[in-house]
């Protein structure tokens, strides 16, 4: 990872900085799909600038908001989440030498109804039966 090439995990560095802005130019290019629904944007650090902070700036772009992506609930029995640097913080998951890994990061955004309202149809075309979940 980016931590031995910057002096750690304080998430400082020129380099560190271009992953980041790097990664967010990915990310928001992965939300530009008109047909996506569900993305997963994870990395293998444990740095906030590569994690946190590319999803807080990908949910402010302009393009993104106009499309209705919102965060998502990421393997909701996951004990470590996300850092509070982030609105739905606890809805991302991340881990460190704290549980025996290098490090990794997980954010899931899903989009909404133009209307504001939830998809109400399944793959498919289905409708989806049942209120809920």
């Amino acid at each position: 990872g980016a931590e031995e090439e910057e002096g750690g995990a304080g998430g400082g560095g020129a380099k560190l900085h271009a992953i980041a802005a790097t990664q967010l130019e990915l990310l928001t290019h992965a939300l530009s799909f008109p047909a996506a629904r569900v993305v997963v944007y994870s990395t293998c650090s444990i740095h906030p600038i590569e994690n946190e902070l590319v999803v807080a700036a990908a949910l402010r772009a302009p393009s993104v908001r106009a499309a209705g992506w919102r965060l998502a609930p990421a393997l909701p029995a996951w004990p470590c989440r996300g850092l509070p640097l982030v609105e739905g913080a606890e809805m991302l998951l991340r881990a460190g030498p704290e549980v025996q890994t290098n490090g990794f990061f997980v954010a899931r955004f899903e989009r909404g109804e133009a209307s504001g309202g939830r998809e109400g149809r399944a793959r498919g075309g289905k409708r989806r039966r049942g209120a809920g979940v």
